[in-house]
């Protein structure tokens, strides 16, 4: 496991296909929101938007994309910006009893080594509101199933 990278890992007690369905809903309605000629989510959409930074919360103008679509199993983004790359993956592992197990994943890819050696010492401290934050997000997604 790269020290670079968030993970979060959780038991979902549902389909993945009906989680999966929903987790690409709610990003085609943000991708919408910042483009309405988007119709649908495949490899290669882009939207342009600006974001805050994990470190210096200040707004960033930055790159979205869909990188991989796999059907109730993956969603793999980029975010790209002057900084570097951030690169969230969302993989879903069916199991038996119409439960998934939900892998999430973020890698920092920062363009400057001491801005990159800055986010480690930081990651260890962000990780506690990353995993709140994503757990309510999870949470968000189940009650639109």
């Amino acid at each position: 496991m790269r020290i670079d990278t968030l993970n979060y890992r959780k038991k979902i007690p549902t389909k993945a296909a009906e989680f999966y369905q929903v987790l690409l809903e709610e990003q085609l309605n943000y991708f919408q929101s910042k483009d309405a000629s988007i119709i649908e989510l495949t490899e290669g959409t882009t939207v342009i938007t600006a974001l805050q930074t994990k470190l210096g919360q200040t707004s960033v103008e930055s790159t979205m994309t869909i990188r991989r679509l796999v059907k109730d199993e993956l969603l793999e983004m980029t975010t790209d910006y002057a900084g570097g790359k951030i690169i969230q993956t969302y993989q879903l592992k069916s199991q038996e009893n119409d439960q998934f197990t939900l892998l999430y994943s973020e890698r920092n890819e920062l363009v400057d080594a001491k801005t990159q050696l800055s986010l480690l010492f930081v990651l260890p401290f962000y990780k506690f509101f990353y995993n709140r934050n994503l757990a309510k997000r999870v949470n968000y997604l189940l009650q639109k199933i």
